[in-house]
Order: structure tokens, then sequence, then C-alpha cells
């Protein structure tokens, strides 16, 4: 019987303050502040079930046929940064714009060749 005695004790010992805990945290889970109005008193987010929906067309400015094609020393481009995607991936963007007095147009999508400020071509190998 004092064995029984004994490992029951040990069990409550361990039980009560695992049960304290548990009742600790549950207590605390409900009772965040909410966030206040301007008036000082908290109220529900509003919220709308609303579709979603599909981007919108992005249409191109209509160019006159008779608008040359851009030369290289009328272009001028510059790096507008860039964004971290998963994978370890990295998506950059840059901006080109006519730097003449003369219209222009570009067409299609331009290639980008990367250098050194001594003109050496810079190698960029594709990912896996």
């Amino acid at each position: 019987m004092r064995n029984l005695r004994t490992r029951s004790g040990r069990y409550a010992a361990t039980l009560v303050p695992a049960v304290l805990l548990v009742s600790v945290f549950a207590a605390c889970a409900g009772t965040a502040p909410p966030h206040p109005t301007s008036q000082g008193e908290a109220q529900a987010v509003p919220w709308a079930a609303l579709p979603i929906l599909p981007a919108p067309a992005v249409t191109p400015l209509p160019v006159p046929p008779e608008t040359a094609p851009c030369a290289a020393g009328q272009v001028q481009g510059r790096y507008a940064g860039a964004s971290g995607l998963t994978g370890g991936q990295i998506a950059s963007s840059f901006i080109f714009a006519n730097s003449s007095t003369a219209p222009c147009r570009l067409n299609g999508t331009p290639a980008v060749n990367l250098s050194t400020s001594s003109g050496a071509e810079i190698t960029v190998k594709p990912g896996p």
C-alpha cells in the first residue's frame, strides 16, 4: 500500500502544476486588449465576404504608326528595386524611358545585359 501512495503522490505532484499552467494559459488566451476607437470604446472590425475580382485589363496607349523605333541613345534605363520571392528568388524591376525630345517607341520585351563599370559583361546563370 505504501508504494501505491508514493506513486499517487508523485503523479499528483506532477499533475497539479501542469493543470495550473494550462489553466493560466487558457485564462490569458481570451484577455487580449480590444482596439479602441477614437471615442475610446472597442468595436468589431467590419467585414464583408466579397468575391475576388480579376485584375482589370491594362490597355496600352495607342502609338501613332509613323513613330520611329527608339535608338539606343534615346532610351534610358533605371533600376527600380527588387522584391524577395519564395525559394530564394529575387524579382527585379527596371524602368525604361525616352530620354530624348523626339518621340520613339519600344516594341517587345527588352533584353538586359549586365556589365561592370569598365564595360565587361557579367554572365548571369539561371537558377536550378
